[in-house]
């Protein structure tokens, strides 16, 4: 993936930006306190470098997106309960300003179904199988087929944990198929392996800015529990980037459709039984950023976007 650079600590273009950060209702439960709190550093460097922003709900129909000079997808964590609602509105935002990451990018990474691209591009992911909307589900069937001895459950476009269930004991893997049962009846899933490890080991994330690793954070969940966000209470902290992972999610956001197009990723890892890592997931649209572990990743996004804008305006000049 090429990698840009632009000057830092100051405004790379002019006149002066007015930037929309696109969030969610101010009254929804997905902005935590944690969240909100870690877009501090972005907000602080884009005040910074002379910009000026608003955070307006991304579903609010009395927001005139044409307005701004660009949108930044940043808070946008109820996208998952009205997807086709988001791609229209991805759509309609596109049409008058540039959009990041792109539309082309945000689409693609909704559907986890992603995943089997990645795995094609060499990427080590879960052993996975998919169970689209409408399908037989036979849960011990499947675990038996599949020497799994354990499960877990999500569905294909989902956030926050949401429409999960793991699967270990006996009782679980009852509970599972009427779970699943339900689940497959009206969206699309897929199974994989429970990978225990993160109850103890937690799940690692790596973020990246204009092709590079900015920082990493492990988000361990509370005990008993696998649910790594801050919504259930995780811990999550700053650790060093461990070389193999940095090239693991370099290589995984080069596999992305249209590379060159993409400002931002959060690329997230769990591990096998024999501690091998997998990605988790490739996060694309609305990832938080845990910039209150790293100020500099706040200035890093905010340089990389204003490169960005300069460079679409100089575009269009020159068209």
């Amino acid at each position: 993936m090429a990698r840009r650079h632009y000057r830092r600590g100051a405004p790379p273009c002019a006149p002066p930006m007015h930037l929309a950060l696109a969030d969610c209702d101010l009254d929804s439960d997905a902005r935590t306190p944690t969240g909100v709190a870690s877009e501090a550093p972005l907000h602080e460097a884009l005040r910074a470098r002379g910009v000026t922003f608003e955070c307006p709900a991304w579903d609010d129909p009395g927001v005139d997106w044409g307005a701004f000079d660009a949108v930044l997808i940043r808070l946008t964590w109820t996208y998952h309960h009205r997807p086709r609602q988001f791609r229209a509105w991805l759509d309609r935002v596109a049409a008058l300003v540039p959009v990041f990451n792109p539309p082309e990018i945000v689409r693609w990474n909704m559907d986890k179904r992603y995943l089997q691209d990645l795995e094609r591009a060499g990427i080590p992911i879960a052993p996975t199988v998919w169970l689209p909307r409408g399908s037989a589900v036979d849960l011990a069937g499947t675990l038996e087929s599949r020497g799994w001895s354990t499960a877990f459950a999500k569905p294909v476009i989902g956030a926050t944990a949401s429409d999960t269930m793991r699967m270990r004991t006996a009782e679980e893997r009852q509970e599972g198929q009427a779970f699943l049962e339900a689940q497959v009846a009206r969206q699309d899933m897929f199974l994989q392996p429970y990978l225990g490890r993160v109850e103890t080991e937690g799940e690692v994330s790596l973020m990246v800015v204009e092709g590079e690793v900015v920082h990493a954070v492990r988000k361990t969940p509370v005990p008993g529990d696998y649910r790594v966000q801050d919504d259930f209470d995780a811990v999550d902290e700053r650790i060093d980037v461990e070389p193999e992972l940095a090239r693991l999610a370099l290589a995984a956001v080069a596999a992305v459709p249209c590379p060159e197009s993409l400002l931002y990723a959060r690329v997230d890892f769990l591990f096998l039984d024999d501690g091998a890592p997998v990605l988790n997931e490739l996060e694309l649209i609305e990832p938080m950023f845990f910039m209150h572990h790293e100020p500099r990743c706040g200035a890093a996004l905010a340089d990389g976007l204003l490169g960005r804008i300069e460079a679409a305006r100089g575009g269009r000049g020159s068209a």
